[in-house]
């Protein structure tokens, strides 16, 4: 057993598995409750690892999640959409936390420009897949945030919406 799994296991017992380092959910989800009311939304759900956690999450904070994907997946406590994210949008409150899990960079603009809008000050927008080997991921949030993102710890990138003054 590698030692991303016994981590998984220890802290996370009852999860989905997922290929993402433990201590990167572990991040997101801090991240994730600290932000201020609103719901909370995945675009690139794939085995739902990731939104099984953020489903956790909102069960124990009374919010709302949905996730997006282009195949059905099950998991209790959100509401599934299948299809293209922006295209499959539903209605949704404002929101305090999405999670952007696109791989390209058309789907990240496209993805970010339906999102923003209706982003909660404070809210996050965190991003997977963001690295200098897949092309265009950075790009994509440079050239709509500048430089107003955060590496985090675990090498993550992530936008803070501006609280309004």
């Amino acid at each position: 057993m590698g030692g991303n799994d016994k981590y998984m296991r220890k802290y996370y017992p009852d999860a989905l598995p997922t290929k993402v380092q433990g201590r990167v959910i572990t991040e997101m989800r801090t991240v994730a409750a600290a932000t201020p009311p609103g719901c909370f939304m995945e675009v690139g759900v794939y085995q739902g690892g990731t939104a099984w956690h953020l489903c956790e999450i909102a069960k124990t904070q009374d919010r709302q999640v949905f996730l997006y994907d282009t195949f059905e997946s099950r998991l209790p406590y959100a509401t599934v959409i299948k299809g293209i994210f922006p295209d499959s949008a539903v209605p949704m409150p404002p929101i305090a936390f999405a999670h952007i899990d696109c791989d390209q960079y058309r789907a990240i603009r496209q993805s970010v420009a339906h999102v923003l809008p209706m982003m909660v000050p404070g809210g996050i927008i965190w991003f997977d897949d963001v690295v200098d080997w897949i092309p265009g991921t950075m790009q994509a949030i440079k050239e709509m945030f500048g430089d107003q993102y955060v590496v985090s710890d675990t090498k993550k990138v992530y936008v803070k919406i501006p609280r309004a003054e």
